[in-house]
């Protein structure tokens, strides 16, 4: 199970990078609005690109959730999550490592 968990983290972060660099690279084309806006429109670009990611790639570690598309919805939210969505995910997969010894 262990195993699994940090299938999907890393699976998760290697999407998270890509859509990053994606977001960064599209500001610049995007208009500029104000900053609440602004954010809005990097979220969204950000969930579309992720879910563009594992669709084309045909990633599916997640049996358990059903459909394809539901499970590529699921994670292209948690790769788009921000820095707290990391950082309570990386105190689980802490607390699985200390509870597997």
């Amino acid at each position: 199970m262990y195993l699994d968990i940090v299938n999907i983290v890393t699976l998760i972060s290697i999407v998270s990078i890509a859509t990053e660099r994606v977001v960064e690279i599209s500001k610049p084309l995007l208009p500029t609005f104000n900053k609440k806006y602004n954010t809005t429109i990097y979220s969204l670009l950000a969930l579309c690109v992720s879910c563009s990611i594992l669709v084309i790639n045909e990633f599916e570690l997640l049996p358990m959730f059903g459909a394809l598309l539901i499970q590529n919805l699921v994670l292209a939210l948690a790769c788009t999550a921000g820095s707290g969505f990391w950082n309570d995910l990386l105190k689980i997969l802490q607390g699985f490592k200390i509870n597997a010894h």
